[in-house]
């Protein structure tokens, strides 16, 4: 995490939750975004598709609110076990998503769980601190973490950004993920 990310987000100026406006966030998510084509993976169908794992508790958002209450970034994914695949991000303000994502890692490590798929080795995650891993490592943690335990039905914040911005890698307990993108 990066010293400026850092510094924005002991400043207070933006809120985290879970699981609190899935609709909004997938459908911001699926939203044009600027220097990019129209075109995108999460249609009508897919949309269905995702709400129904997020009613059964399997898919899960994180939401960034701004000082007006307004829904400025987030992103969701999907939760096996102790394995989260984050599916998709959007930000409307500058590095809200990654205040998001920061959030989500956080408790995902405190929580227990092994890996957060990033999808894939971008500049964004690596510099989040994610590191690409082999398929079949991938396909290893799935099949030995994939059932194992997690967290069902609605999550909720238990750190803020401001606490979280303290998080260091070094105070990771050994073996406590998540910090892996699978290569596919």
């Amino acid at each position: 995490m990066s010293k400026r990310l850092k510094r924005l987000m002991r400043q207070g100026r933006y809120t985290v939750t879970f699981d609190q406006d899935f609709e909004g966030v997938i459908k911001a998510c699926a939203g044009k975004r600027e220097g990019h084509y129209g075109i995108t993976w999460i249609t009508p169908r897919i949309m269905r598709a995702y709400a129904a794992l997020f009613d059964a508790g399997y898919v899960h958002s994180f939401e960034v609110w701004n000082a007006e209450g307004k829904l400025v970034g987030g992103g969701y994914g999907v939760a096996l076990g102790r394995v989260f695949s984050t599916e998709s991000q959007f930000s409307h303000e500058p590095n809200t998503s990654k205040i998001g994502f920061s959030v989500l890692n956080w408790h995902l490590a405190h929580w227990g769980y092994v890996l957060n798929d990033g999808k894939g080795a971008t500049p964004t995650i690596l510099d989040m601190g994610f590191r690409s891993i082999p398929r079949a490592e991938f396909l290893r943690l799935l099949a030995e973490y994939g059932e194992d335990g997690g967290r069902h039905g609605i999550w909720s914040v238990e750190a803020g950004p401001d606490v979280v911005a303290g998080w260091h890698e070094t105070n990771r307990p050994e073996g406590m993920g998540p910090d892996a993108v699978a290569t596919r």
